[in-house]
């Protein structure tokens, strides 16, 4: 049976073709992914299929009946539930409110609450969280158990086709590895699961069919076994894609250009002492909820420390902050895991975004040299292949990889001797994901220190001179020459 049919659906923003003549249908009790670069169409498909966009043409069909009607509560009747890449759930509320937000159980004229908490809890097992309280707040709970109460929100409301948009982009490869067993036990259900992910790893274990758009067109439609890796590639960026080849320092003999000694973080961080050579990538390797990104936030002054010492190319810092770090003689920026929050300035279009911090650190007496601005706007944004229809336009309106290429060109832009990259690839096409691996690469060579923390433990061996493994906010371990995904795996789980 069909659970799902699209024919000629095209979709348009300010004149851009987001979608355009896309056609294809996907059986009943399938997991079909869909994947192609930032900007391929990929989440703007995803929300005309949950009701979020109207099409501009086309049809689309779900169980062989048409849908007439464009919005998230009219998908919802018709069995289709989404669960976003930027999770939506509200931190101060239950995880019981949260699933039934919108929908609530009514008993009479008042909500019944024990109804909704017992049926929570049903779906809590379904996705593995038995061990989670219907009434826990949402804030409570690690980034992987969020996850999995947004699918069991959905299956709550008895969806029938199941969009995951890059579900496993914040999850530790165990967390990933058993939201790919829970999305297989419900295909085998009889679910209909669309799965986005830059991951083709994950794409190739778990699909059965695999659909890959590119610039918002249909390239194909395959059963996953035809498809080779490499194939795939091709097919979303339209050539081959080469494996960067990151040729490793001996660290052992470079010059300490930040040295970090008994650093505190409230709450996580206690006593964190690492050095950080000139010209080295240095990795941090660690399960979500580890203390990476806090450590990181400590270092750049985005958190203040509560204790320890900094020392900047042989200069102990009385004082950290952002605009201490980046102002500094021997410079240090950071390149925030979260996006949305810390790293973008919405309102502002992507050029704004790309030199405000080059602007805010290198202008001469409140005079602003306009061309070189352009300049380096031009430069970062072309490096990156920022997908835009202009600089001009607003960066809330990119994809989230392109976004997330946004706040690397602001960084790289203003040319720091050490660059503290979080998560930098995450949500990024492999074109893109090839592209920054380069980039890393090349400023490592003319000298630049790197900071690279990344989930993606092949990332990490690929890239890393060295290796530091952080669990339950500590240091447990160092790496520099076998570093393979299984040793820091081994060392990153608490024992």
């Amino acid at each position: 049976m069909v659970a799902l049919e699209l024919e000629d659906v095209s979709k348009s923003f300010a004149g851009i073709h987001a979608l355009k003549d896309i056609t294809f249908s996907v059986e009943s009790g399938q997991i079909c992914s869909i994947v192609g670069e930032n900007g391929a169409g990929k989440s703007t498909l995803m929300r005309v299929i949950a009701g979020a966009h109207a099409p501009d043409t086309g049809t689309v069909k779900i169980g062989g009946k048409q849908m007439t009607e464009f919005t998230p509560s009219h998908a919802q009747a018709f069995g289709v539930g989404i669960v976003y890449q930027e999770l939506s759930l509200i931190p101060e509320m239950s995880v019981y409110e949260n699933i039934y937000l919108g929908h609530p159980i009514v008993r009479g004229i008042l909500y019944d609450h024990k109804a909704m908490a017992e049926r929570c809890r049903t779906a809590l097992c379904e996705v593995g969280l038995g061990n989670v309280s219907p009434h826990s707040m949402i804030k409570d709970l690690s980034v992987a158990q969020q996850q999995l109460v947004e699918i069991a929100r959905v299956l709550v409301a008895e969806a029938n086709i199941l969009i995951m948009d890059e579900p496993t982009s914040s999850l530790s490869e165990e967390d990933s590895r058993r939201l790919l067993k829970l999305l297989t036990a419900l295909k085998n259900k009889g679910k209909t699961v669309l799965y986005i992910s830059h991951r083709l790893n994950e794409v190739q274990q778990i699909s059965d069919t695999i659909i890959v758009l590119r610039d918002g067109k249909f390239i194909g439609h395959n059963h996953a076994g035809a498809l080779r890796h490499r194939e795939i590639i091709e097919m979303m960026v339209g050539k081959a894609v080469d494996k960067v080849e990151h040729t490793k320092k001996d660290t052992a003999r470079l010059p300490a250009i930040l040295s970090v000694e008994n650093l505190c973080v409230q709450p996580k961080i206690k006593n964190a002492s690492f050095e950080l050579k000139k010209g080295e990538v240095l990795g941090f390797a660690g399960l979500v909820g580890a203390g990476r990104s806090e450590l990181m936030r400590g270092v750049f002054g985005a958190t203040k420390p509560t204790g320890g010492s900094l020392v900047l190319n042989g200069k102990k810092m009385r004082r950290v902050s952002p605009a201490v770090m980046l102002g500094n003689e021997t410079s240090l920026c950071l390149v925030p895991e979260n996006r949305k929050e810390e790293g973008l300035i919405f309102g502002k279009s992507v050029g704004e975004n790309i030199a405000i911090t080059y602007r805010n650190f290198n202008y001469k007496g409140g005079l602003i040299k306009k061309g070189l601005e352009d300049d380096i706007i031009r430069e970062y944004s072309g490096k990156l292949q920022i997908k835009c229809s202009s600089v001009g336009q607003c960066v809330e309106d990119l994809s989230g990889g392109n976004q997330q290429k946004v706040v690397l060109a602001k960084m790289l832009s203003t040319k720091p001797d050490i660059l503290i990259l979080d998560e930098p690839t995450r949500g990024i096409d492999v074109g893109a994901k090839a592209e920054i691996h380069r980039i890393i690469s090349q400023l490592s060579s003319e000298g630049v220190s790197i900071i690279l923390v990344s989930s993606e433990l092949s990332e990490l061996a690929l890239l890393c001179d060295r290796v530091l493994v952080m669990a339950d906010g500590k240091i447990v371990a160092e790496m520099d020459r076998e570093i393979t995904e299984s040793a820091m795996l081994k060392k990153a789980i608490p024992c």
